[in-house]
């Protein structure tokens, strides 16, 4: 009698750079890709804008790292389907940030150019560029029209043969050829998919999903799928192209941020899951479970609970396949930086299920195994020589924090939830080692926003305060947080002899306040501390409010300064240099 078994050997803890066991702390920036502008982009934030940040930011301010919004497949159209947190793939890369300018057949090929001397597409790309949120639906619409005319001259000048046979002829030929072998099955699936559900959208309605499709079509297996992938072999090795132009650019932006003397460079963000309609949920039935929603139980921030519409993996399916899946996401995502934050790191623990269709308070926690999950993280991050950061906030239990210390998790720490029992905020000291901190995120104000009460004025003016009464208690509570944080800075000998520690007399979110905010942060033992781009420059508004989807201008906002800007701009320079006193590369 045989038998098989998969066995994954995994090290003790996930992989820690030596520079910060010996006592070494960074700092670096953290920013959202989209919301870059230049003059040059083509109205979205793309890789060429993030090669002169990690320059400007690596070379220029010392920094250590550049933390990302998750760089997942979207599918790019407003409002349900631009959040980075909801993508259609975690596996692959959101082709919208390809710079076109720098696909070697948008300078080669003569159609190509042509079409981009048209004045009629040349007034599409500045207006995208000078609108002032991200026009997702325009930008896509542009930019792939000239990559569909340049993937045409690619094939027909680095391959020869018959559709769909085709053989390499040229060096990029087959590096390209490399690329689609190495990805495999995976990638042919992914592009499979963009092509089918372009074929069924047109066929059936712009709004269908994988589910609605004829029956054959809805498993990837079959025989029909098969048939149409042969018989539309073109259209799926476009989306290949696609694919290897994302990831050629990236790493060629990780060589970049070595060559600019960033011991970390990219630090990614992973989501937590992603649209059962899209990509994924197609191609991973099999460890879904879609008769359910993950979410949060109800509690004092949400008194109905929350319902983040994603299907939840299954716990025992996923055993069952040898965690396939969940490596295959993690290695995906590992390998284009030196850092990853894993969203909700509790989902390696537990999870919140909501039965499809009721609401969150009929849901009940789901627990994993989490020391099988740590350990294929723990490989994953060593094979990949990636630091872990584990999102942990929130009702943690100390279970938790006990068994991601030793698996060599990094907490996430975050300035306005530091606090002691009493109400204060806690001092720099009181931070653990291992950990990143910051002084918001993207779910949160702006230090700005935050002392204007810009957030506070937001949601009533949506309607989201149950009572006015309600909105008066925050309010009340935001006046006595600040003064909170005026009397931590002014213990920690950190607040200006002129700035007032009555937040009446100190109305503003001055640069210096920033500042100080951040110079606290970097006082404490914290391995890491970001500074949001948003925060560097003085940005008022939120990246996204949570609870609204086209009541407000979530995931398209763009910064007031453009890249050029960024390095004549002195804020940015100021911080840097009082965060190199306390955390210099060297």
């Amino acid at each position: 009698t045989e038998a098989t078994s998969r066995l994954i050997v995994a090290p003790e803890r996930c992989y820690i750079p030596d520079q910060l066991q010996q006592g070494m702390r960074w700092w670096g920036i953290a920013l959202q890709l989209y919301s870059l502008r230049s003059h040059h982009n083509w109205g979205v934030g793309d890789f060429r804008d993030l090669g002169a940040v990690i320059d400007w930011a690596g070379k220029q301010l010392g920094a250590a790292v550049i933390g990302l919004n998750p760089l997942h497949a979207l599918k790019n159209t407003k409002p349900y389907h631009i959040s980075p947190y909801s993508p259609t793939s975690r596996l692959f890369l959101n082709d919208l940030y390809i710079d076109v300018t720098q696909v070697a057949e948008c300078g080669t090929d003569p159609e190509v150019q042509v079409r981009l001397a048209d004045p009629s597409v040349h007034a599409r790309i500045e207006a995208a560029r000078q609108s002032e949120f991200v026009d997702y639906d325009a930008v896509q619409s542009v930019k792939r029209e000239i990559l569909e005319l340049a993937y045409r001259a690619f094939v027909r000048d680095n391959f020869g043969g018959v559709e769909p046979e085709l053989y390499p002829t040229t060096d990029r030929g087959r590096s390209f050829q490399d690329f689609t072998e190495r990805e495999g099955e995976s990638l042919v699936r992914y592009a499979l998919f963009q092509a089918l559900e372009e074929a069924h959208r047109s066929s059936q309605s712009p709004s269908v999903v994988w589910e609605d499709w004829p029956e054959p079509y809805r498993t990837p297996a079959s025989e029909e799928v098969e048939a149409f992938r042969r018989r539309h072999m073109q259209r799926v090795r476009f989306f290949q192209y696609l694919q290897w132009l994302a990831a050629e650019q990236l790493r060629a932006l990780v060589t970049r941020t070595h060559e600019a003397g960033m011991p970390i460079g990219l630090y990614h963000d992973f989501a937590l899951g992603s649209d059962r309609y899209g990509v994924d949920g197609w191609l991973n039935q099999e460890v879904l479970a879609f008769h359910a929603d993950c979410g949060a139980p109800p509690d004092a921030f949400a008194p109905e609970g929350q319902n983040w519409g994603f299907s939840p993996l299954d716990p025992l399916r996923l055993r069952a396949t040898g965690y396939r899946y969940f490596s295959a996401l993690l290695r995906n995502n590992l390998r284009y930086g030196g850092a990853i934050r894993i969203d909700h790191v509790m989902a390696l623990f537990r999870l919140f299920w909501i039965p499809r269709g009721l609401p969150p308070a009929m849901g009940t926690y789901v627990y994993y195994r989490d020391d099988e999950l740590l350990a294929i993280l723990a490989l994953e991050s060593v094979r990949a020589q990636a630091l872990v950061i584990g999102e942990d906030l929130g009702t943690v239990p100390d279970w938790v924090r006990e068994r991601l210390g030793p698996a060599g998790v990094l907490s996430y720490r975050v300035f306005y939830f530091e606090r002691e029992h009493w109400g204060g905020w806690k001092p720099p000291t009181h931070y653990p080692a291992q950990s990143l901190a910051v002084a918001t995120t993207h779910d949160l104000p702006t230090l700005v926003g935050y002392w204007e009460g810009a957030d506070i004025n937001t949601r009533s003016a949506l309607g989201l305060f149950p009572s006015e009464e309600a909105r008066q208690a925050m309010w009340a509570e935001r006046q006595r947080e600040k003064s909170g944080i005026l009397a931590a800075l002014k213990s920690d000998g950190l607040l200006p002899s002129w700035v007032s520690d009555d937040p009446v007399h100190t109305p503003t979110m001055t640069p210096e306040l920033v500042d100080c905010i951040h110079q606290y942060l970097a006082r404490s033992p914290a391995w890491m501390v970001l500074a949001n781009l948003e925060d560097m420059i003085g940005t008022r508004l939120q990246t996204n409010l949570p609870g609204t989807v086209d009541q407000h201008p979530n995931w398209c906002r763009k910064l007031s300064a453009t890249v050029e800007d960024l390095t004549q701009d002195s804020r940015p320079e100021r911080l840097a240099a009082l965060l190199r006193l306390t955390r210099p590369l060297v």
